[in-house]
């Protein structure tokens, strides 16, 4: 084995976004943060009360953290 083709990936953090509109899906929420995000994995949570708001796991590399906490 080649000793190049080892290498390490960069770590993931997951963040928790919630109080979305209920009728926000996984699908649309990865396209909006995609543009910022080309890593991002967005995963659906169940809601303690899905009729008023929708949750997520968001995935997104560490070195992206400080992007996804600035309020602009």
């Amino acid at each position: 084995m080649n000793e190049s083709n080892l290498r390490g990936v960069p770590k993931m953090v997951s963040l928790h976004v919630c109080r979305l509109s209920p009728d926000t899906t996984t699908e649309l929420l990865t396209s909006y943060l995609k543009f910022k995000f080309l890593e991002v994995v967005c995963e659906k949570l169940e809601s303690r009360q899905p009729n008023i708001y929708a949750s997520f796991k968001i995935d997104i590399f560490e070195k992206h953290f400080h992007l996804a906490m600035d309020k602009e």
